[in-house]
């Protein structure tokens, strides 16, 4: 596979860490090697609405949340859309990027 080799949806790409993560409002996020999750997984749902995929933010952060609690039982919070808070401390975050357009007739 080379750069120019278009993903399948659904690849899941894992780093052992992160230089030049993006976090919001332009932030950059950067993580120790070996000390964090990092994951990016691509999806291409190009039917959908905005709204819809405002919700896939919210179903991922339910998701990770539900998984979490099956693994390591805990009071776990939700800051939405995005962050996993554990004990009032930012666990993780989920970023969700799109490129939504407006078609205009």
């Amino acid at each position: 596979m080379t750069k120019s080799t278009p993903l399948e949806p659904f690849t899941a790409i894992m780093a052992k860490n992160q230089t030049a993560g993006k976090g919001q409002r332009g932030n950059v996020w950067v993580s120790e090697p070996n000390q964090n999750l990092t994951v990016s997984i691509l999806l291409s749902p190009h039917q959908w609405t905005v709204q819809q995929q405002f919700w896939l933010t919210v179903i991922t952060s339910l998701a990770v949340v539900d998984a979490l609690q099956s693994v390591f039982p805990a009071d776990y919070h939700i800051k939405w859309p995005n962050d996993i808070i554990l004990h009032g401390k930012k666990l993780g975050g989920i970023l969700i990027e799109n490129a939504a357009r407006r078609q205009i007739y």
